[in-house]
C-alpha cells in the first residue's frame, strides 16, 4: 500500500512537470534533506504553499524550457546545431533544445544547480559531461567551449559583476549568423517596484548595486546576488558594439489594460507604508533613500503616463518601461 501510495504521488508530479525520476528524487529529496522522498513528504508536500512558489519553480524546469522553444522556434538560424546555455540553472533549457534535435551545452557558476542540471539531462539521455561549473566572464573557461548558432541567458545578466564583458563574452561565442536571446527583468515594471523579483523587497530595484546590497543585507544575513540593473537600452547599444543586431521581441502574453496598470501602481503606495512600518531592522538613512527614490519613480510613471493618453508613442514607451515585466531581446551575429 505504501509503495502504491508513493509510485501514484511521485508520478503525478512527475507528469505534472515534466521531468524525470532522477531529477526529481534529487530536487525533492534535498528539498526534505534525504536521499529517498517518503509517502508521507510527498503528500504533505501537495498540501504545502511553497509547492506553488520555490518549490514548483524547480520542478518547472523542462516547461519553462519547452515553452520557450515554442515560442522563439521561428527565430532559429537555419539548420542550427549547437547550442549553450549560460546560467543553466536546473536545466530545462538544455533539455527543450535537446528535443529539437539540437547538440546542447551549458554551465553555471553555482555547483548545486549544475549538479540538479546533470540529473534533469540523465532522465533524457544526454551526456552529464555537457553541463559544468563555469562563468561568463572567464575567458579562459569559455575558450574551450567553441562557438554556437543559439545561445541562451535566461534571467542572468542581471547577476553578473560585468555586464559589458558578459555581453561581449555572449557575442563571441556566437556563429555568424547565430542567435543570442536575452530574457531580462526590468526594473522599472511597476510591480517589482512594490517587491521585487528576487528577494520581494519593496523599490531596492531603484537602488544602485552598492545601495540594493546593503539595503538587503540589513535584511537578510545571506549574501545579495544580484548586480546593476540598466535600461532596456544600455543592453540594445552594449550588444550593436558588440557587432550583433539586436531586436527586442514583443511579450508573449496579453498587455494589461492601463486601469490594471493604474491599481498595480496604487499597491505600491501600500507597499510605501508597509516598507515604513514593517521593516524595522533597516537604518533610517535607507529608508529615506529608497523613499526619495520611489517619489522620483512615482512622479516620472504619472508624468508619462499622462502623455501616454495622448500619443501611441507615447504610450508604447510608457509600456515597455513600466508594463512590461521581462524583456526579451534576440541579437543575431553580423556576418
Amino acid at each position: 500500500m505504501q509503495q502504491n501510495l508513493e509510485y501514484s504521488v511521485a508520478d503525478e508530479i512527475k507528469k505534472k512537470y515534466g521531468v524525470g525520476e532522477y531529477f526529481f528524487q534529487h530536487y525533492a529529496g534535498q528539498w526534505f534533506g534525504t536521499e529517498k522522498v517518503s509517502p508521507q513528504q510527498l503528500n504533505q508536500l501537495s498540501s504545502n504553499p511553497l509547492m506553488d512558489t520555490w518549490f514548483s519553480f524547480g520542478l518547472s524546469t523542462n516547461q519553462r524550457g519547452r515553452w520557450f522553444v515554442q515560442y522563439i522556434h521561428q527565430y532559429l538560424p537555419q539548420k542550427p546545431k549547437r547550442y549553450l546555455d549560460v546560467g543553466c540553472g536546473y536545466g530545462g533549457f538544455m533539455v527543450a533544445f535537446h528535443e529539437i534535435g539540437l547538440d546542447v551545452y551549458g554551465f553555471d557558476l553555482d555547483a548545486r544547480l549544475v549538479a540538479y542540471s546533470k540529473s534533469n539531462l540523465k532522465d533524457f539521455g544526454i551526456d552529464q559531461g555537457k553541463v559544468q561549473i563555469g562563468d561568463i566572464l572567464d575567458s579562459e573557461f569559455l575558450g574551450p567551449l567553441k562557438t554556437f548558432d543559439v545561445i541562451t541567458a535566461n534571467d542572468v545578466i542581471e547577476h553578473v559583476n560585468d555586464a559589458d564583458l558578459a555581453l561581449k563574452h555572449m557575442a563571441g561565442l556566437l556563429n555568424p549568423s547565430g542567435i543570442l536571446l536575452l530574457n531580462i527583468p526590468n526594473k522599472d515594471y511597476v510591480e517589482f517596484i512594490s517587491q521585487d523579483g528576487h528577494y520581494h523587497l519593496f523599490g531596492i530595484t531603484l537602488l544602485r548595486r552598492k545601495d540594493a546590497q546593503r539595503y538587503y543585507q540589513m535584511v537578510f544575513d545571506d549574501e545579495y546576488t544580484v548586480g546593476e540593473y540598466y535600461d532596456i537600452d544600455y543592453y540594445l547599444n552594449q550588444l550593436s558594439q558588440a557587432n550583433c543586431f539586436p531586436t527586442l521581441l514583443h511579450p508573449a502574453k496579453a498587455q494589461k489594460g492601463m486601469m490594471q496598470v493604474l491599481k498595480d501602481f496604487l499597491k505600491t503606495f501600500r507597499g510605501l507604508l508597509y516598507f515604513w512600518l514593517k521593516r524595522n531592522k533597516l537604518a533610517s538613512g535607507m529608508k529615506l533613500l529608497v523613499t526619495i527614490k520611489y517619489i522620483g519613480y512615482a512622479i516620472a510613471f504619472l508624468g508619462n503616463g499622462f502623455l501616454a493618453l495622448f500619443s501611441e508613442d507615447k504610450k508604447a514607451a510608457f509600456r515597455l518601461k513600466y508594463v512590461t515585466d521581462f524583456w526579451l531581446i534576440m541579437a543575431v551575429k553580423r556576418q
